[in-house]
C-alpha cells in the first residue's frame, strides 16, 4: 500500500430537507458513512493524527492515515467524535475563527439554508431578481451555479447585507451558525483531537490582498492559542486555495503543516506546507476512490 493519506470531510449529519445542499455540493456525508469508512481504514492502516504521519516507523508496520475535519462545523463534535473515539480514532478540526468567536455563519452556509428556506416558493426567482442575484431554479443550480458563483465574488460585508436582505424577503430570519463556539472546540481538544487554523470568515486567499491574508491567518493563530493548542500548529487552505505567496505568509505566521485539496498521498514529509488531502464524499464503504485498489 502506498501512503501515507490525509482524509478531509466536512458536515458529518443525516440526508434531510435542512441538508440537501451540503450533500449536492458532496461536503456532508451520513454518520452511518463515516462510520463504515472507519471500519475500512482501521482494517488497512494505522490511523494517526496528522502530525504523526512520517513519525519513524518499524519497516513492517501498516500504512499511516490522517482524518481532518473541516470548517468546523458542530456535527464534528456532537457526531464525528463519537464515531471516532469509537473507533479509536482522533482527528483534526480545521475551524474557522469567526463563527467561533461569535460572528456570523460562514456566507456559503447562509446560502444554502435560505435555498433550503426559499427554493420552490412562488417569488424565489422574483426575490432573486430584485436584489441582483442571477436566477436559479434547482438545487442543484443554487449549490453549483451562477448564483453562488457570483455570491463568492462580492466583498464579505456587501454580501453579508445582501444575503440578510434576502432572508428578509423570505420571511426567514438570517441562520445562525452551525459552526462550533470556543467551547465547543476545547472539548474536542479534551477528546485528543487538535485544532487547526481555516481562517476567520473562510475567505479564499488566493484572491485576497496581503493585508487581509495576514488578518485571516493571524486571526487563525489566535483562536488556536484561545483554545488551547499546543501545537505544532496545522492550517487548511480555505477552498484549497493557495500560492507561493500563500504558503510563505502561512510560515510566517508560525503555522508548521498547510494543507491542500490535492489528491495525492503525501510522500514528501519535507513538503510541509502543500500537504495533500483525498475529499472523502458518497455513501460507499471506501473513502475515497484512489483508495480503492488498496483493498
Amino acid at each position: 500500500m502506498s501512503g501515507p493519506w490525509v482524509l478531509m470531510y466536512h458536515r458529518i449529519c443525516e440526508r434531510d430537507a435542512g441538508t440537501r445542499c451540503w450533500f449536492e455540493r458532496g461536503t456532508a456525508i451520513t454518520p452511518a458513512a463515516l462510520d463504515r469508512h472507519l471500519a475500512w481504514l482501521r482494517e488497512r492502516f494505522a490511523v494517526v493524527p496528522l502530525e504523526d504521519l512520517h513519525a519513524p516507523i518499524h519497516a513492517d508496520a501498516r500504512p499511516r492515515a490522517a482524518l481532518t475535519f473541516d470548517d468546523g462545523y458542530v456535527d464534528t463534535l456532537e457526531i464525528a467524535a463519537p464515531i471516532c473515539t469509537h473507533h479509536g480514532v482522533v482527528a483534526t478540526c480545521f475551524a474557522t475563527a469567526g463563527p467561533a468567536r461569535g460572528g456570523p455563519a460562514l456566507w456559503f452556509d447562509t446560502w444554502y439554508a435560505l435555498v433550503h428556506a426559499g427554493l420552490g416558493h412562488r417569488d424565489w426567482d422574483a426575490n432573486l431578481r430584485a436584489l441582483g442575484i442571477p436566477a436559479t431554479a434547482d438545487l442543484t443550480a443554487c449549490v453549483h451555479g451562477s448564483a453562488k458563483q457570483w455570491l463568492a465574488k462580492l466583498e464579505p460585508d456587501a454580501r453579508q447585507v445582501l444575503l440578510g436582505r434576502l432572508a428578509e424577503a423570505l420571511g426567514v430570519p438570517l441562520p445562525t451558525s452551525c459552526q462550533l463556539d470556543l467551547d465547543g472546540l476545547r472539548r474536542l481538544r479534551r477528546l485528543g483531537w487538535r485544532i487547526g487554523g481555516h481562517g476567520i470568515d473562510h475567505q479564499r486567499l488566493g484572491d485576497c490582498d496581503e493585508l487581509t491574508v495576514i488578518r485571516e491567518l493571524r486571526g487563525s493563530r489566535q483562536l488556536l492559542a484561545e483554545v488551547g493548542e499546543p501545537g505544532p500548529m496545522q492550517f487548511a487552505y480555505p477552498d484549497g486555495s493557495w500560492s507561493e505567496r500563500i504558503a510563505d505568509a502561512v510560515a510566517l505566521e508560525g503555522f508548521e503543516i498547510a494543507c491542500t485539496v490535492q489528491s495525492a498521498p503525501w510522500t514528501n514529509p519535507q513538503d510541509r506546507l502543500t500537504v495533500p488531502r483525498l475529499f472523502c464524499r458518497g455513501d460507499a464503504p471506501v473513502p475515497h476512490p484512489l483508495l480503492q485498489n488498496l483493498a
